[in-house]
């Protein structure tokens, strides 16, 4: 094992998906020292990268989290998530007041708060008023044309007509567009599909190409005559884009990323903390003032499972365990790391005033019970406004 030399810095920030890019964006910009350590695909990453609130205004009295703190952070919360997502070739549109009533891939209703402009802009009562197709791609699972009929019928009563396409490269030097799973289509081949449709709004599934996400959509959408709509996808090019808008805004604020990085164990030492970080067979001790741990619950990979019980990879962390007498699903869906309202994580019954935890590694705080990816975000934000009055 090859020990690097070790790296100083005020805060370190556990886990590269979009809360914790969100939180290193946040104390980078208000000028302090930030390192970024995660490892693998992170969770958000997964996503359809919509961003979605929770209804009830004061949605975090329940997971007991301090009210001041969190208002603070709900009434900045749009500002910042709207400056990071003009970073990167995708641009999302929405708020955190107001949700959005758009399709999936699977002809499926979801209502969400931001979404990619390409899906946004295309909302169910749009739909409802439309000549509707959907075309799908050969060697491409997002979007299956015939599944979304039947759904979308099912779900809005709207009759949307359906077709595949075998996917064609292009010629040399001709532009193309890039989808999921590695498949590639001829610009040209695909502008002459969608003009023999018979339809004034086209679904399709994401798509980029070169030039940048937004301009693929708006090019073909001028060379057909007819509104195309990227229909809401998880586990494709989506998420993918959010967490890359996510990433290029962190490292543009002044973070530095040790990507390809994950954590070996944390220790308190002289006022410190100290995390041990390895990648491969290289090993490197991180000194900082203060950790914020967002590395996701037992999904996102922070957490693990064991039997019924939820625990702490680590063995740092106490973990605050869902009621007793649910299932073995909410038993873990409600379980995450023990902390008290200022984010300030519990080890052995002990408050450890400079090691944080933020995003779904909260207990309680993920999908499955009701809260979006815009909560988590809210969460950083607050946590990054308790470690800079702690520093």
């Amino acid at each position: 094992m090859r020990e690097l030399p070790a790296i100083e810095t005020e805060v370190v920030v556990i886990g590269h998906g979009a809360t914790g890019l969100f939180a290193a964006i946040e104390l980078a910009s208000t000028g302090h020292k930030v390192l970024l350590v995660g490892n693998g695909t992170p969770s958000s990453e997964m996503s359809t990268g919509c961003i979605s609130f929770p209804e009830e205004e004061t949605w975090w009295r329940g997971l007991g989290l301090d009210d001041g703190l969190m208002q603070d952070a709900s009434d900045r919360v749009d500002q910042g998530i709207q400056k990071v997502l003009t970073v990167g070739p995708c641009t999302w549109e929405g708020t955190s007041e107001k949700r959005m009533a758009l399709v999936t891939n699977l002809g499926t209703i979801i209502r969400t708060n931001y979404a990619p402009s390409t899906s946004s802009r295309h909302d169910v009562i749009a739909v409802r008023g439309a000549k509707v197709a959907a075309l799908g791609f050969q060697g491409n699972k997002d979007l299956d044309p015939c599944l979304f009929h039947n759904m979308l019928r099912s779900e809005t009563g709207v009759e949307a007509s359906s077709s595949w396409t075998a996917t064609l490269p292009a010629e040399p030097h001709r532009p193309h567009i890039e989808m999921n799973h590695g498949v590639r289509h001829s610009h040209d081949a695909l502008s002459e599909e969608l003009q023999g449709i018979d339809a004034d709004l086209v679904m399709l599934p994401p798509f980029t190409q070169r030039g940048g996400h937004d301009r693929a959509w708006r090019d073909l959408e001028g060379v057909v005559g007819k509104r195309l709509c990227e229909v809401i996808t998880p586990l494709s090019l989506p998420g993918r884009s959010l967490v890359d808008s996510f990433g290029r805004a962190a490292l543009e604020a002044g973070a530095r990323d040790l990507n390809g990085t994950h954590l070996e164990m944390i220790d308190l030492r002289d006022d410190d903390v100290i995390a041990r970080c390895r990648s491969g067979l290289r090993r490197v001790q991180v000194r900082a003032a203060m950790m914020l741990f967002c590395g996701g619950n037992a999904v996102g990979g922070g957490l693990d499972i064991l039997g019924r019980d939820v625990i702490d990879p680590l063995s740092f962390f106490d973990i605050r365990k869902g009621a007793a007498g649910s299932s073995n699903f909410d038993m873990a869906s409600h379980s995450g790391i023990a902390c008290d309202s200022y984010f300030r994580s519990v080890r052995k019954g002990t408050r450890m005033d400079k090691v944080l935890v933020a995003g779904a590694a909260l207990p309680g705080l993920n999908f499955a019970n009701g809260y979006g990816l815009g909560t988590c975000l809210t969460t950083a934000l607050a946590a990054c406004r308790a470690i800079e009055e702690a520093l």
